[in-house]
């Protein structure tokens, strides 16, 4: 799974990998969805920079 957001600073891009195995496909989505936005909360929020 993978999340691109643009920005003032330009387009960023992030690739997650999944260290685990989920039973269905639904679980791996969401999954996913919860970790991209996160992600996205903590990048504009500039609490991480890349």
């Amino acid at each position: 799974m993978h999340v691109a957001h643009g920005g003032a600073a330009g387009e960023f891009k992030h690739r997650f990998r999944h260290a685990k195995i989920f039973a269905t496909e639904c679980e791996t989505v969401l999954d996913g969805l919860r970790e991209g936005v996160v992600w996205i909360s903590l990048k504009r929020s500039e609490t991480i920079h890349l």
